[in-house]
This record gives structure tokens, sequence and C-alpha cells, in this order.
């Protein structure tokens, strides 16, 4: 069974080769730190962005200075250097692309397909990741939201419950989580 994660919403967004929406400016280049985080090469990020590797290359220094991120050698999850200051403006990208009506949605190889055919879905790279970094992904602001495949959770027991991850919802796959704050309606007879 797979799950899907999100931090903030349900909402849709566009694939990142279908794109009508663009960030604004000041935040292009965290764009593309945020798709060398989540492609894991510099190649694979520009090719994700039509970018040129010593474009992404560039990006990366100029904000390794700027926010002085230091480099995380071995780290599953922000391995090019992660902080307060980041993790503000990856909230505030966040709530930028959720005003424009677009989330940034990741998976696996295997859910690619699943995403691919909804509108408003700004994509990201498929890759495999377990699914502890998967939730971290969201709860840093990289992507909103995520399809977590049940052998992302390890070897253990089947899952009959969805994974908790704090901060998080997680529902099964095909199932829409309740994010109102007005209780249900109920028919009156």
């Amino acid at each position: 069974m797979a799950y899907s994660t999100s931090a903030v919403s349900t909402e849709r967004s566009t694939p990142y080769g279908h794109a009508a929406y663009a960030p604004p400016d000041p935040l292009k280049a965290l764009l593309i730190l945020d798709f060398l985080d989540l492609t894991g090469s510099q190649i694979k990020a520009g090719e994700a962005l039509a970018l040129h590797q010593s474009t992404v290359c560039r990006s990366v220094k100029m904000l390794s200075e700027q926010f002085r991120l230091q480099s995380q050698r071995g780290a599953r999850v922000c391995r090019y250097g992660n902080n307060d200051s980041l993790h503000s403006l990856r909230m505030s990208y966040r709530a930028n692309r959720l005003m424009e009506r677009q989330l940034r949605v990741a998976t696996d190889f295997l859910h690619q397909p699943v995403l691919s055919a909804i509108g408003n879905v700004q994509l990201v790279p498929a890759r495999f990741r377990a699914g502890e970094d998967w939730a971290q992904l969201v709860a840093l602001g990289l992507i909103d939201g995520d399809i977590v495949p049940s052998c992302a959770h390890g070897p253990t027991e089947p899952l009959t419950t969805p994974p908790r991850w704090a901060g998080l919802v997680t529902v099964p796959l095909g199932r829409r989580p309740s994010i109102s704050s007005a209780p249900p309606k109920t028919n009156p007879k």
C-alpha cells in the first residue's frame, strides 16, 4: 500500500516540464538548490530544470556563500546544507507556490506516472527514498507532498495503518484527507 504525505494542503500544481508557474526571481536560486537536493546531482538538477550544469553550480555556490551553508556529506536529506534562514525561505517559497495554487510533489519511479497525469502538480524527478526521508523533505519544505510506497518503510510487518510523522498528514493513496476546520455536515432526517 502506498501512502501520500502532505504538510499543508491537498491542492494540486504543475509539472516542472509543463509549468506555467515560475518562482519569483529571488526564489529561483532556491529552486535550483532544492532540485539539487532532490535529484542528488548537478547534472540531474540541470536536466530537470532545463539549465546547464554550470548554472546549477553557480547558483548553489551563491546560496551557499550567502546563507553560510555547510555541505553535509553522507546526509540523506539536505546534503548541501540547511539552516534556520534557509528553512524560512523555503517556507516562504511554499507559501508562494500554494498562493499560486501549485504543489510540489515527489515520489518514486513506480508512482511517477500517477503524478504525471495530474494537472497543476510541480513534479520533481522520481527517486527512491526511505519513508522517513520523504517525511523530512516535506517537513523541511523542499516538497509539499509525496507518494511513499510501502516498501520505503523498511522490512517490517505489512502496514495496517498509515505511518505517522509529526506535523504531517498521512493517508492511504486514493483517499483524500479532511483538512477542513469546519465540522462535517450531517444529513438531517
